[in-house]
């Protein structure tokens, strides 16, 4: 069993192209993510968004976006992708679907 991880790297392709790189990590936890995304379904004429925010599974968060372009970290905080993405890479709606629990059997 690893303690920690020290970087990762990879591509995810959703609505465009996203770069994300982890710093330091487990299974749950990061000391760094950032993330750079290049969108395909949106306008460069976008109006600019700037969210920073503390709390909610990380202590610092920042995203910055423009047009087509993002950009985003965490300091401290919950992972953006956990393990089993890493090795099963994105789910299709009915892999969703199936992974979801059986609802409880009805009470007596």
């Amino acid at each position: 069993m690893k303690l920690f991880q020290v970087a990762k790297f990879y591509v995810r392709r959703d609505h465009g192209r996203e770069y994300c790189l982890i710093f330091f990590f487990n299974e749950k936890y990061s000391l760094l993510q950032m993330s750079f995304d290049i969108g395909e379904y949106t306008d460069w004429t976008d109006w600019p968004y700037l969210q920073v925010s503390m709390g909610c599974g990380r202590i610092f968060s920042f995203m910055c976006s423009m047009g087509k372009l993002a950009f985003a970290f965490d300091i401290i905080g919950r992972n953006w992708r956990d393990e089993k993405y890493y090795t099963q890479g994105d789910e299709t709606p009915d892999e969703l679907a199936q992974g979801l629990p059986k609802s409880p059997p009805d009470a007596l």
